[in-house]
């Protein structure tokens, strides 16, 4: 008996581990977009913005602020002036 509950414990924790792993990538990994936020004093990043403008949408209220995507693939956004 120990045994099976140590073999459902061990699948419960490797489901999790690729769950979380399969999020990181969901719609579509962050280098895909040309706009990041940073936020808060921990420096959370999301990569997840086409335009300037909607990522500092995204940001009015809550604080934060938008940097070109250092990893992104496609080409450069035009300079904002």
């Amino acid at each position: 008996m120990p045994i099976i509950l140590l073999a459902l414990a061990a699948a419960v924790l490797l489901g999790d581990i690729q769950a979380a792993s399969a999020q990181s990538q969901f719609p579509y990994p962050q280098y895909a977009y040309p706009w990041c936020s940073i936020r808060g004093r921990g420096g959370s990043q999301s990569c997840y913005y086409t335009s300037w403008e909607q990522c500092r949408a995204t940001m009015s209220g809550i604080g934060g602020i938008c940097i070109h995507n250092p990893n992104y693939r496609g080409t450069p956004p035009p300079t904002r002036r």
